[in-house]
């Protein structure tokens, strides 16, 4: 699991993910979650799960409910 930055520090900064070995999704199951700091959401939600091999999220903290999803990619 990653903890993301509180997001009353980080309005306007950008974190990138990648899942860079490329083991997130099946055959090995090895999931990796994005968790908001405290009550700071993910889209709305309290968690993002990223569960596709090689996928790659980038996120942008809005300084309000915390960090958006930006772009998306599951190859």
């Amino acid at each position: 699991m990653i903890t993301l930055p509180a997001k009353s520090s980080n309005v306007g900064r950008v974190r990138v993910v990648k899942d860079a070995m490329g083991n997130a999704g099946s055959p090995n199951n090895n999931t990796i979650t994005l968790d908001g700091d405290s009550s700071d959401t993910i889209d709305g939600q309290s968690t993002y799960v990223m569960n596709f091999n090689g996928e790659g999220v980038t996120l942008v903290c809005d300084g309000i409910n915390g960090w958006m999803v930006t772009s998306r990619i599951r190859p």
